[in-house]
């Protein structure tokens, strides 16, 4: 069981409730095989640079890895991502996603708090 959240790289609507349900449609809707926004593309390198892919570490530091799957990049899209982490590494995760999100004007959906994580304006 993983950790999961959502990364939005357009304005979601004020409203948390209309925000969420928005983001899953999108998120459902999102073709596999989507090449990562070049924005996710910098996302991602700043967050494997502080926590590695699984798929980067040796075999016996893999389940030392804070993600919950791998390639890390295939779970970054056009418009959306959902990423996972592991329950144990949220404290340290979690702050850490969300700083480089929004420094990017990233929101961030964190389905388990039902909280929007939105970008400083």
């Amino acid at each position: 069981m993983s950790y999961t959240i959502g990364l939005l790289l357009e304005s979601p609507p004020a409203d948390d409730a209309v925000a969420f349900e928005q983001f899953n449609a999108l998120a459902d809707a999102s073709p596999l095989d989507a090449k990562p926004h070049p924005t996710f593309v910098a996302v991602h390198a700043e967050l494997t640079a502080i926590f590695p892919c699984i798929c980067d570490l040796p075999d016996d530091l893999v389940d030392d890895g804070v993600w919950s799957d791998g390639p890390l990049i295939n779970n970054f899209g056009e418009r959306e991502a959902v990423i996972g982490f592991m329950f144990s590494a949220v404290e340290r995760v979690l702050p850490v996603v969300t700083e480089i999100a929004h420094k990017h004007g990233i929101t961030v959906f964190d389905w388990q708090s039902g909280t929007v994580h939105r970008p400083p304006s």
